[in-house]
């Protein structure tokens, strides 16, 4: 397994701290099908429940100790559900992306935007705008706040799928209770095999088409 250094260096100051985390997505189908990060990929996903924002936030200090500084927050509605970290030297980004807890549903769920689509001209440009610039320039992100622009869905993680994160074989990097149930989550039964033509948004089965409102935001 070749472990990527910047993983390593984050999980290394959650641990030390005790913070509830597991690594997901894109991040957890490299480091079990390939053994390292997948080559594409130019961020590192991990995962908190909403309860351990304000801890992780506050190993800030830590994390500048290293190279690292806040980049950005994404929001809806004023909650955040996602925040980055970049290095000064070092390419990929640290994506937190911020679960909140359904109690009713026993799920885990965070707010996604999704571009609206337009074929009339004047719309797309108003659009581009607004992600580029208004979006774009903005260290905190309220994709709400733009409904002409934006739609909004929510990855939906089952409790009982995430569990109590543990550390995987032979390393110190937290994954999911059930890690093959979550990569068929998101990857489907064919998570072993690559598929260049796999889409983020069309094919991640972690996506439900409903609002965040839905499971009570």
């Amino acid at each position: 397994m070749n472990l990527d250094e910047q993983l390593l260096e984050i999980t290394e100051i959650l641990n030390k701290h005790d913070v509830f985390y597991w690594i997901d997505s894109g991040t957890l189908l490299g480091i079990v099908r390939e053994g390292k990060l997948l080559s594409g990929d130019i961020d590192i996903d991990i995962s908190i429940p909403y309860t351990e924002k304000e801890n992780v936030l506050s190993l800030l200090p830590d994390f500048e100790g290293i190279g690292y500084s806040f980049k950005e927050t994404w929001s809806y509605k004023s909650n955040d559900y996602i925040f980055k970290l970049v290095h000064k030297e070092r390419d990929r980004i640290i994506d937190f992306q911020i679960y909140f807890e359904n109690k009713e549903d026993n799920v885990w769920y965070s707010p996604q935007f999704v571009n609206r689509k337009s074929s009339n001209i004047f719309s797309k440009i108003i659009r581009k705008i607004i992600h580029n610039y208004l979006i774009g320039c903005a260290n905190n992100k309220d994709t709400s706040k733009y409904p002409f622009a934006y739609d909004h869905i929510t990855w939906v993680e089952s409790k009982e799928l995430i569990g109590i994160p543990k550390y995987l074989d032979n390393t110190e990097i937290k994954a999911p209770e059930d890690i093959i149930g979550v990569l068929e989550l998101h990857f489907g039964s064919t998570w072993k095999v690559p598929n260049r033509n796999w889409d983020f948004i069309l094919d991640d089965g972690a996506f439900v088409r409903k609002n965040p409102e839905t499971f009570g935001l």
